[in-house]
């Protein structure tokens, strides 16, 4: 921790931030200067066209800024002992964000946010975006989020004051075409469905629930900037639409849409964001987002001036892609917004390599095309149950890319220890060069049955690699495991649980080698009738059953250190049935080996994949026929 003696008074506008600032595990202010291991001093520039720098002299340190997040990232450098002097302190976006997913069970706690909002202020952060499909509080709407752990007007009010102290703009990022699964699953919502996640456009109460939600976001936060969704409406206008107003053109319903939410946010003064892929996808007969088809020009046209489109993009590792798309975009509509994604979603642990193989081609696109605003996305999808802390590795790389700052292992090492509280990036880019959404469709598995063991064992690892998938997840586990320390002690989450780590990797090193017994011993048992080659598997189920239940007090211990408790219930399901078919794979197996069974019928019935077909994460196969 260092302790950091100001040097010159502190400026006004950095009181606010410095009162949240000063926390014992960040920084200590003393009195003194021979007491301090660092001493600042903060000056204000006038224009934003100075040059912004961190200076170094004599032992003493000297922050020039016109914008508070330029203050914070440079006190960011000081403190990590990452100092550039004269390091023109710019990024070539005009706001660089992160988006964070409130909406798939895990709702992070106020008071964490703060901790979140404080660190993505030492990164240079200016934007915060909070995707909250329904998990907020609107007067008059009981159902409206209940039980999902939803905020309150106050912990709104209270995040954004917390942003503004930090130069952060937070942005509230709502949906008003489509992903209200959750709004639709109460009767009381049926009769502004269309079908699925998705609203029936024209009908006048979809319109009076969007005004409240505009009032609500409207009355707690300070900006005007607005994102509002609307983001894969899959068979928009085929349900209770259709029955309504017969076949209309997917362009026709979406125009209408969206003019008659315009009016909503021109009236509250709301500058809208909009996801861009519905324009495309209605363009091409494929339904497919990136289908490269060229969209009518009478429709562009008609798109609402005040609205902006955001590009996301979280797959394609070619610069020429993005570059190709946002020309497309700015056709289209204008300036877009880009989007790229911190890979969190459908995963236990943040992937860090497949995040920079797409976040730095996306970023280099945005430099080239000039655009002014880039944002991150952090997603949650199938119940939120990612330890997000580890996605903070993907927060550094991409703010230190974004503003062309050193990327190489020191250097981010030293700004993760500062700014995670003595956390490593080594050690959790360990794990996330190696996670896979295959992870935990392999710990949900049925262990009896083996379908995604089945697919694993016999699905090459690439076109160049023919060993097997399951193989490689054990060896990589293993060999991840020897990378980070075995700490028993736990006094933060910060940057991601290590003890977590180490949970995880056991438990999938653990089940990868009782599937591999499972099948071969099975396998061999039937073919020569020796029983003994499966009398290693009673140990292994009890080594897998120790490390699932120790993985889910991990899980739940960073659950309930940075989310509440709402949505943590999904996942104490999961484990809890895997366990408990651990037992059942337990005693079917014992009663195997004594002789009252002579075969295990699940296993009678195998099959061979020759590439292993795709199983969707979000269906997670408990058993071949139950899905949870």
């Amino acid at each position: 921790m260092k302790e950091v003696y100001l040097s010159a008074p502190l400026p006004d506008d950095l009181r606010p931030a410095f009162k949240r600032l000063e926390a014992p595990r960040l920084f200590k202010l003393v009195d003194y200067d021979y007491r301090a291991t660092l001493k600042i001093a903060f000056e204000k520039v006038a224009s934003p066209d100075e040059s912004c720098a961190l200076v170094a002299d004599d032992g003493a340190v000297t922050i020039r800024y016109h914008f508070i997040t330029q203050a914070m990232r440079l006190l960011g450098e000081a403190l990590s002992d990452t100092i550039r002097p004269g390091a023109v302190c710019r990024s070539p976006f005009k706001t660089l964000g992160i988006m964070l997913d409130c909406s798939r069970c895990a709702v992070p706690r106020v008071d964490v946010l703060f901790s979140t909002i404080q660190r993505l202020a030492l990164l240079g952060y200016n934007r915060l975006l909070l995707y909250t499909e329904e998990v907020y509080e609107l007067p008059g709407e009981p159902y409206f989020g209940f039980q999902r752990g939803r905020y309150s007007a106050k912990d709104i009010r209270a995040i954004d004051d917390c942003c503004a102290d930090y130069g952060i703009e937070l942005v509230p990022c709502f949906q008003t075409l489509a992903h209200l699964e959750q709004m639709f699953g109460w009767p009381h919502y049926k009769d502004l469905r269309d079908l699925n996640g998705v609203m029936l456009v024209g009908e006048e109460k979809v319109y009076a629930l969007i005004e409240k939600m505009m009032q609500f976001w409207t009355q707690n936060v300070r900006t005007r900037t607005f994102h509002i969704g609307m983001d894969e409406a899959w068979g928009i206008g085929t349900g209770e639409y259709r029955k309504r107003h017969g076949d209309r053109p997917a362009f026709d319903i979406l125009l209408e849409h969206i003019n008659r939410v315009s009016e909503i946010c021109n009236r509250y003064g709301v500058k809208p964001i909009m996801w861009s892929d519905m324009w495309f996808r209605a363009a091409s007969p494929k339904g497919d987002y990136y289908d490269r088809c060229d969209i009518p020009p009478e429709v562009a046209e008609k798109i609402p001036e005040n609205l902006q489109l955001c590009y996301w993009d979280y797959y394609h590792t070619d610069k020429a892609f993005y570059i190709d798309f946002i020309r497309r975009h700015q056709a289209l509509h204008g300036e877009p917004c880009l989007a790229s994604g911190i890979w969190t979603w459908n995963l236990l642990w943040y992937a860090s390599k497949t995040t920079m193989e797409r976040v730095i081609p996306c970023i280099d696109a945005g430099v080239e095309a000039k655009l002014q605003d880039l944002f991150f996305t952090e997603w949650g999808d199938d119940g939120g149950f990612c330890d997000f802390e580890s996605a903070f590795a993907g927060n550094l790389f991409a703010a230190d890319y974004s503003y062309g700052a050193p990327t190489d292992p020191e250097t981010l090492e030293k700004r993760y220890d500062a700014i995670c509280y003595g956390n490593s990036y080594a050690e959790v880019t360990a794990v996330g060069d190696i996670c896979t959404g295959d992870w935990h469709l392999l710990l949900y598995d049925d262990p009896i049955m083996n379908l995604q063991a089945q697919i694993l064992r016999t699905k090459p690892v690439s076109e160049t690699d023919a060993t097997p998938a399951l193989t490689r997840m054990r060896e990589d586990a293993e060999a991840a495991l020897k990378k980070i320390p075995a700490s028993s002690w736990v006094t933060h989450t910060e940057g991601g649980s290590i003890p977590l780590a180490r949970a995880i990797l056991t438990a999938v090193s653990a089940r990868c080698a009782l599937a591999e017994a499972m099948l071969s011993g099975y396998a061999v048992m039937r073919r020569t009738g020796d029983r003994s080659s499966m009398s290693d598997i009673p140990q292994l189920i009890d080594e897998a059953i120790a490390a699932m239940e120790t993985l889910m007090k991990e899980h739940r211990h960073m659950w309930m250190c940075r989310n509440r408790p709402q949505g943590m219930e999904r996942m104490e399901i999961r484990f809890a049935a895997s366990v408990e078919r651990l037992r059942e794979a337990r005693r079917r197996i014992d009663i195997l080996l004594c002789g009252t069974d002579n075969e295990i019928p699940e296993l009678e019935e195998t099959l061979s994949f020759e590439k292993g077909p795709y199983l969707y994460p979000g269906f997670v196969r408990l058993s071949h026929s139950a899905l949870v």
